[in-house]
């Protein structure tokens, strides 16, 4: 696995510079880490097909993840049970190059069984990508933290741990030091973002980053 960030030389890629990948590119890492926009925005600027797990469920089963969890009671294996079924149906009928943006859990959660068929499952199709915010555990934390808080009321996100009694940052804290390790093991290299303090304009940096990602993917042959 090799690490990479935002602020290497400045390259125009294009779908030529991509090897076939038959399988598609996945892309992985923890909630507001920037997965869903990453791979709309890689997609739509290499014209490639581009899948995303929750969106895929929510078509399912008619509703949201948080409404399944609440129809199940709280008890989260179902829903991963559930999701592995939709890894294990997309992945083989995938087409070439295909961007794949995963949730959250799925290549880190704590259902050993499940979460070990999703990344030998997406590890054969091709590259996995994990987006994070920053190298540093601590600024990592803060920014997904800060994030989450923006959405708190969403009733279509569920909550990220049971207590009650931890806050928000601790609640990020303590599920992105126990997936770093799965998200680490199961990808192929790590992109952060552009350094937070950048005054650049928000849409500039997505684009760059997207830009980024896209030279990283053209190396990422398999």
């Amino acid at each position: 696995m090799s690490t990479s960030t935002i602020n290497s030389p400045s390259a125009k890629s294009s779908a030529s510079d991509i090897a076939s990948i038959s399988g598609g590119f996945s892309f992985i890492g923890p909630r507001f880490s920037g997965k869903t926009k990453m791979a709309e925005m890689v997609a739509a600027r290499l014209g490639f097909p581009l899948f995303d797990t929750d969106k895929i469920f929510n078509q399912q089963y008619n509703m949201t993840v948080a409404q399944f969890l609440r129809s199940s009671g709280g008890n989260w294996e179902p829903f991963r049970k559930a999701e592995t079924g939709i890894v294990l149906d997309l992945y083989p009928a995938l087409p070439k190059n295909a961007i794949v943006s995963l949730g959250g859990g799925v290549a880190a959660h704590e259902f050993d069984y499940y979460r070990e068929l999703n990344i030998e499952t997406m590890r054969v199709a091709g590259p996995v990508i994990y987006l994070r915010p920053d190298p540093l555990m601590p600024i990592c934390i803060q920014i997904l933290s800060d994030r989450e808080a923006k959405t708190l009321n969403d009733p279509n996100r569920p909550d990220l741990h049971n207590s009650v009694a931890l806050s928000l940052h601790d609640k990020t804290r303590l599920t992105l030091e126990k997936r770093d390790p799965h998200y680490r093991r199961a990808s192929d290299t790590i992109i952060y973002e552009l350094d937070s303090k950048s005054p650049m304009p928000e849409q500039v940096a997505l684009e760059q980053r997207a830009e980024h990602i896209i030279r990283i993917m053209a190396t990422l042959r398999k």
